[in-house]
C-alpha cells in the first residue's frame, strides 16, 4: 500500500480557558500534554500564574506565551518550571 499524501498540519483538539482557576482543575486531571500559558489573565498576572499552575501539572509541558519580550522574565519563567518562553513579537502568525 503506498503512503498517504500529506494533507497539511494535523489539527489537535484543544481547550481555551479564560481564567487560570477555570483551567487548573482540568489540567490537574492530566488530560493534556502541553499548556500554552498567557501571563496576563483576569484572575492572575505575570509569573504568579506560572507559580500557581506548574506544581499541579508536572507531566504537562508549560510554554509561556506573552507580549513581554524581556530576558529576565523569560529566565525566571524557566526557573519556575516552564519548558519554554515565546514572545508574541518573535512569532509570525499564519492565518487561513
Amino acid at each position: 500500500m503506498p503512503p498517504r499524501p500529506w494533507r497539511g498540519p494535523k489539527r489537535v483538539p484543544g481547550v481555551v480557558f479564560d481564567r487560570l482557576a477555570n483551567g487548573r482543575a482540568t489540567l490537574e486531571e492530566g488530560a493534556y500534554d502541553v499548556v500554552l500559558l498567557v501571563l496576563i489573565l483576569p484572575d492572575r498576572t505575570g509569573l504568579e500564574s506560572l507559580s500557581r499552575l506548574c506544581p499541579g501539572i508536572p507531566a504537562a509541558a508549560v510554554i509561556v506565551f506573552t507580549g513581554l519580550n524581556e530576558e529576565a522574565v523569560a529566565m525566571e519563567a524557566l526557573r519556575k518550571g516552564t519548558r519554554d518562553y515565546l514572545a508574541k513579537a518573535s512569532i509570525q502568525m499564519c492565518y487561513r
